[in-house]
């Protein structure tokens, strides 16, 4: 019976060591699982990640062609205003002799008047 005792105990400790071997593989399966899991998620993330980056490149690509096929228009309205200011600048340089020629003209009938308006105060005090 020494021998079977041993075998027994033996087969108890080869037991022992199937079942620890046991929930060593299932604590592993449930470790990939949820490996598997995050794995998962984080494919899944980085396919958003990828569509939006996508979706911010068109976008990007979009303003940046609005943008290029503005330049030219830009152009054309800064010469536009660039014209446009010399005119102006032209009117009101052409007004500014206006007024100056108003004035030299009004300022001589003054003098004109001043002289007649001298005179007859002399003459009437004689």
């Amino acid at each position: 019976m020494d021998d079977a005792e041993a075998t027994n105990k033996k087969l108890d400790m080869v037991m022992i060591k199937l079942d620890e071997a046991n929930v060593m593989i299932a604590n592993s399966k449930a470790e990939i699982c949820s490996r598997d899991g995050k794995i998962s998620k984080m494919k899944k993330y980085t396919d958003d990640v990828k569509t939006s980056l996508k979706e911010l490149m068109d976008d990007y690509n979009t303003a940046l062609n609005e943008v290029n096929n503005l330049k030219p228009r830009v152009g054309e309205l800064e010469n536009e205003v660039t014209r446009q200011n010399g005119v102006i600048s032209d009117m009101a340089m052409g007004n500014k002799e206006a007024l100056r020629q108003v004035h030299e003209h009004y300022e001589s009938k003054l003098e004109i008047y001043k002289t007649a308006y001298n005179e007859l105060l002399q003459k009437s005090y004689r």
